[in-house]
């Protein structure tokens, strides 16, 4: 059983026909990246005020906001 890996295009041009958890799942995972350094960066503006983990979650919602 071999896994096929799609590209980034395909996974959105999957998910607009689907809505498919699954594959929204793949392009939370594809983008995370992004809402991990945005916020490693808001961390280093707000200092101590502010955990990273609270950043990362409101991130990783606004995240899932965007994709749908």
């Amino acid at each position: 059983m071999g896994t096929t890996i799609m590209t980034r295009q395909e996974l959105w041009e999957n998910y607009v026909e689907s809505k498919d958890i699954n594959i929204r799942d793949m392009l939370i995972e594809e983008y995370v990246y992004l809402v991990k350094y945005v916020a490693g960066r808001l961390n280093i503006y707000f200092g101590s005020n502010v955990e990273y983990d609270d950043l990362i979650g409101f991130g990783v919602f606004g995240l899932i906001d965007a994709i749908d």
